[in-house]
């Protein structure tokens, strides 16, 4: 299944956001949340990056997702927040899509239980 062009995802506060395609790259992807501008973005970006094998280490695919905002204040400063997740499988058969999958849950689960606590910068 291909992501479509127009993805719609939930804020926090539930509310469906649309995020339309805004630009293709050789790694990846950007797409801008509906009624924010080119320059006060928010975006969500994915990105695909492969390394090869390299002094006895495995090659490995990283996957990168984020979604950054951009405000720019009163006196023109620009200011990015941006929350960014990535997949860092190495190329071999020892791990299982469900492997990632657990790994994917873990960290989700994790930052949203711990969301607060994160903002304030407990660990």
């Amino acid at each position: 299944m291909a992501i479509p062009s127009t993805v719609v995802l939930p804020d926090s506060s539930a509310a469906n956001k649309n995020f339309e395609l805004l630009r293709t790259l050789p790694n990846g992807i950007d797409r801008i949340m509906d009624g924010s501008t080119v320059q006060q973005p928010t975006l969500i970006s994915v990105r695909h990056n492969f390394f090869p094998a390299k002094n006895g280490k495995t090659a490995y695919d990283r996957r990168t997702v984020s979604a950054s905002m951009t405000i720019i204040d009163t006196d023109e400063n620009e200011h990015v927040a941006s929350c960014v997740s990535a997949l860092i499988v190495p190329r071999t058969s020892l791990f299982t899509s469900t492997n990632i999958y657990d790994l994917r849950a873990f960290v989700g689960t994790f930052m949203n239980t711990y969301k607060a606590d994160l903002l304030l910068g407990k660990s």
